[in-house]
């Protein structure tokens, strides 16, 4: 099965933030056994690097975006995608 995984499970999964710590985890874990193909947003990259240096350095930081990009897919996002987005019936265009 395929997925999009939103920046948000990586950062629950970075920062320990309970209560969705355990849920996110867990699908990095079945994301990692293979079990899952994740895809991750493009703008995730370099939102994690950001992070990522902020809390483990420089180094760490270049280590898990070649890790991401080594196991992850990278959805490209256009003006169409935010468009159609846009025109779909939620309360909040985050969730889009």
């Amino acid at each position: 099965m395929k997925i999009l995984i939103d920046l948000d499970v990586l950062l629950d999964v970075i920062h320990k933030e309970e209560p969705a710590y355990s849920t996110s985890s867990a699908i990095l874990s079945l994301v990692l056994v293979r079990e899952l193909q994740a895809v991750l947003p493009s703008h995730a990259l370099p939102n994690m690097f950001a992070t990522l240096k902020q809390y483990s350095g420089i180094q760490q930081a270049n280590d898990m975006i070649d890790w991401f990009l080594a196991n992850f897919e990278i959805a490209t996002l256009d003006k169409a995608i935010f468009v159609a987005a846009r025109n779909l019936p939620l309360a909040d265009f985050e969730d889009a």
